[in-house]
């Protein structure tokens, strides 16, 4: 794996408008957008951030104490535009959490 490439998802670089959008500030975008549309979701539970998962994309709750993590697949390492679509795609489940893990069919 190339540093840029990982450079793109996590690390921020200073820009002429501030920094550069990583992972974590393109979720935070993707939230807003979702609560203007969807309604605010549910502040009892606090999102931690974003990794990578081999089980990946999922919503994780660690410690059964209304954190969540998002968990995007591992090829999302080098690729930002697959791991915009998985966080967003996990970004609406954030709105009415559950608590636990859903089985998908």
């Amino acid at each position: 794996m190339e540093d840029n490439k990982m450079n793109t998802i996590f690390i921020s670089h200073p820009t002429s408008c501030g920094y550069s959008w990583t992972i974590t500030s393109k979720l935070g975008h993707i939230l807003r957008t979702a609560e203007e549309r969807y309604g605010k979701r549910d502040h009892s539970y606090t999102i931690l951030g974003v990794e990578f998962s081999q089980d990946g994309p999922q919503i994780w709750y660690p410690g059964n104490c209304k954190n969540i993590i998002i968990q995007i697949s591992m090829n999302c390492i080098d690729d930002i535009n697959r791991a915009v679509f998985q966080v967003a795609h996990e970004a609406i489940h954030c709105l009415s959490p559950t608590g636990e893990k859903i089985r998908m069919f």
